[in-house]
């Protein structure tokens, strides 16, 4: 995987699955990213790590996609906790065990 760098749009994310990108999913680099995940991915090149954070989905809420990947992205960005605001409620993950897959025992959004 290649380093990333704020302006190259085929940078793989930090979540890059070799076997999901094949599979055409998005969220594997820059340029497939959905709002959400790409914001988080700046936010990982930025070096901005660890804390809380709040991400505001507009719109629609987030797809099946993006709500085990934003989950993914945290654990990279080392998050304490995070707090998703979408347009059907607000959800909050406190801690890495809520950031794990909900066959692990993750928060279910």
């Amino acid at each position: 995987m290649s380093s990333l760098t704020p302006y190259d749009a085929n940078a793989p994310l930090p979540i890059y699955s070799e076997s999901k990108a094949l599979a055409g999913a998005p969220n594997q680099t820059f340029a497939s990213a959905h709002a959400e995940v790409g914001s988080m991915g700046r936010s990982f090149v930025d070096g901005n790590l660890g804390g809380d954070a709040i991400l505001n989905i507009y719109g629609k809420d987030a797809c099946t996609f993006c709500v085990s990947d934003v989950k993914r992205m945290a654990l990279q960005l080392q998050l304490d906790s995070l707090t998703v605001n979408q347009p059907s409620g607000t959800v909050k993950f406190i801690g890495p065990k809520d950031f794990a897959p909900v066959k692990k025992g993750g928060l279910k959004w």
